[in-house]
């Protein structure tokens, strides 16, 4: 769900600014594929790589995140761990928080 919020608030932006998917790939130094894999929410990005999209389109990572609703500052923060983790860990993360996330 929050890659497809993200995704859009890029693509919004980047449409804002009326540039393709090709140039804030570019800026970014990101392939478009990639780009257009995040923009439909089919890939979640790292958080380097919200940097550098957020850099690229002239705002802060904070504040392209701030248009995706509900994430916080502590949101921020897991995520910035959550990049520091080995690969086996995030995993073991994300399903534990899939678990005590369950709608009752």
């Amino acid at each position: 769900m929050l890659a497809s919020m993200l995704g859009k608030e890029i693509r919004r932006r980047r449409k804002a600014l009326d540039w393709s998917q090709d140039r804030l790939a570019r800026k970014a130094r990101i392939t478009p594929h990639y780009l257009s894999s995040i923009e439909t929410g089919k890939r979640d990005p790292s958080i380097s790589t919200i940097e550098a999209l957020a850099g690229a389109l002239g705002i802060s990572a904070a504040e392209l995140l701030g248009g995706v609703k509900g994430l916080t500052a502590a949101g921020v923060e897991a995520a910035k761990l959550f990049e520091r983790l080995p690969e086996p860990a995030r995993e073991v993360v994300v399903n534990t928080m899939r678990l005590l996330a369950v709608k009752k």
